[in-house]
């Protein structure tokens, strides 16, 4: 189990390790209408799911889901599913009560970093919705090659391999100066 990461002035901290009191604010931005549409399962879930949820995720290796903080200030949720072979399932949302949303390029970025960097994946992948044009602008900006699907015709299939971050995203200067601005 992997309690608590650290970069720059991003922690990821293990949702099994949450509050109380982070439980329901991570159900309430999960349930607020301005993530939910952006969601696979785009209903609302009660606090008694949100809450067997995070149980079964304290047996479950295949998944990882953590609460971000900036600052100290949290600010998203990121999460990892499907890990096998070194290669594993994005996905994240921001709290929808923040006024600066280009924290979601930081949140991405971080949340990559942490695939790469700290756990050591040599691939992720995830789905977006077609509609969703900040995330799909940002998976561009980020190199994360994105596809048709056969299987969701409304969503795109997103890419990224641990050599192309290093090669496209790591060593982009001028991506890092922009990311250090935003501190």
């Amino acid at each position: 189990m992997i309690p608590l990461l650290r970069l720059k002035n991003f922690k990821f901290k293990n949702l099994i390790l949450v509050s109380d009191y982070e439980k329901k604010l991570i159900l309430k931005w999960r349930n607020d209408f301005r993530v939910r549409k952006w969601m696979d399962n785009k209903k609302k879930i009660s606090f008694l799911e949100h809450s067997n949820f995070l149980k079964e995720l304290k047996n479950n290796k295949n998944k990882i889901y953590f609460l971000i903080f900036k600052k100290n200030k949290r600010v998203g949720v990121f999460t990892l599913n499907n890990i096998f072979n070194r290669k594993a399932k994005i996905g994240f949302y921001v709290s929808p009560f923040l006024k600066k949303r280009e924290i979601v390029l930081e949140i991405l970025y971080y949340s990559l970093m942490i695939c790469f960097k700290k756990l050591n994946l040599t691939k992720i992948y995830g789905y977006s919705e077609k509609k969703n044009r900040v995330t799909n602008k940002l998976n561009e900006l980020l190199k994360i090659k994105l596809k048709n699907t056969k299987k969701y015709k409304n969503k795109f299939l997103g890419y990224l391999s641990k050599k192309n971050w290093k090669k496209n995203v790591e060593k982009n200067n001028a991506l890092r100066k922009y990311l250090d601005y935003l501190k």
